[in-house]
């Protein structure tokens, strides 16, 4: 009953039990309960991998923000708390990977730290969005 949207990459090994999500990863599939923004949804964790996979074997992105510029981008919002928690615990890195030639931004955010005594040592999270500062 939840709109579902789920763009493949191919149509090979879809078995019966992938029904939910094709080929079993998250590559363009979104769940909402309207369908126009499941559909937006889909096409931006599309745009998100597509992103990734350039940035990652090209090695080459529009921006790696400063602390200042990150800092000035959060202010106001409550995911401030959730980077200010990073940086005092480890480092982070906010990469802007989006393409001229599409609308919005896409924000590659890598976390890692060399505490032996935590247990999480690396992090990556994406968001594409209207702009930089809500991606």
């Amino acid at each position: 009953l939840i709109p579902t949207i789920c763009i493949s990459l191919s149509a090979h090994g879809l078995e019966k039990d992938n029904f939910l999500y094709p080929l079993r990863d998250t590559c363009g599939c979104s769940f909402y309960w309207n369908v126009d923004v499941a559909f937006l949804g889909a096409v931006k964790e599309y745009l998100e991998r597509q992103f990734l996979l350039r940035f990652w074997l090209t090695k080459q992105c529009q921006a790696l923000f400063s602390l200042g510029k990150v800092e000035c981008l959060l202010r106001g919002r409550n995911v401030k708390y959730l980077y200010d928690a990073l940086i005092f615990s480890g480092e982070i890195s906010i990469f802007d990977i989006s393409d001229n030639r599409f609308p919005g931004v896409c924000v590659l955010a890598v976390y890692g730290q060399n505490d032996g005594d935590r247990h999480v040592k690396y992090c990556a999270g994406m968001s594409y969005s209207g702009d930089v500062g809500e991606a």
